[in-house]
């Protein structure tokens, strides 16, 4: 029999995962995990990480890719972000709030995506649409904007990317992202499985706000739901 292919990774490495779509129902997914529920958050160092589970949803009929969240859910975000006094917030799940590709996924823009910028959450992570998709900062004007991603090239064949004015910068094929962060700066590396450097992102926050050539790129929240696609 072949060897489990993740065997060598986790027997040294801490994983935190996070269902989508094709975890189903999740039972197969929380047998492997042991999770105690599919939404959670944790800090490491003065980061907090929150981990949230878009297919725990209501399904809106005609809208597979554009479910409600679960009330229960939100609330739940509401109040963790809230109590968290880490210098970053970053909250990963897997359907995409903007996406510019044929699934167009806006999961969470109208009940998930208030609570993020009130809960001060600086970057959100998304899977699901195969390929790399940054966009520019998001967000009401006068407020720190979200950078939203999505880096869902693990392995599965690549989606050709759509263009749009909310796009920063894309790639279609394979890629993973690398942080470090030291104090009020985060810098991201985004590379291919060959270790090429498909971009980089320096983050830097001082009195609530990114440097001014990041602020400079953001947009209005009305601006990228009416601009995505």
């Amino acid at each position: 029999a072949a060897p489990d292919p993740a065997a060598d990774l986790l027997s040294h490495t801490v994983c935190w995962p996070g269902r989508g779509n094709h975890e189903r129902d999740g039972v197969l997914f929380n047998i492997l995990f042991d999770l105690p529920r599919a939404y959670y958050s944790f800090d490491y160092g003065n980061v907090h990480f929150v981990e949230v589970d878009s297919d725990m949803a209501e399904v809106v009929p005609g809208e597979l890719h554009n479910s409600k969240a679960d009330p229960a859910l939100l609330l739940w975000l509401e109040k963790d972000l809230a109590a968290s006094k880490a210098t970053w917030k970053i909250v990963e799940y897997h359907r995409p709030t903007f996406d510019a590709i044929t699934h167009r996924t806006t999961w969470g823009q109208t009940d998930l995506l208030p609570i993020l910028e009130k809960g001060g959450v600086d970057m959100v992570f998304n899977g699901h649409t195969h390929n790399y998709q940054r966009f520019r900062p998001i967000g009401t004007p006068g407020k720190k904007p979200i950078v939203f991603v999505v880096s869902a090239g693990g392995g599965a064949p690549s989606y050709p990317i759509q263009p749009s004015p909310i796009l920063e910068n894309e790639h279609f094929g394979l890629n993973y992202c690398v942080f470090t962060i030291t104090g009020n700066t985060l810098e991201m590396t985004a590379k291919s499985p060959d270790g090429t450097v498909l971009e980089q992102l320096k983050l830097i926050k001082n009195d609530g706000f990114y440097q001014k050539e990041i602020m400079y790129r953001a947009v209005s929240i009305d601006f990228a739901q009416n601009a995505a696609f």
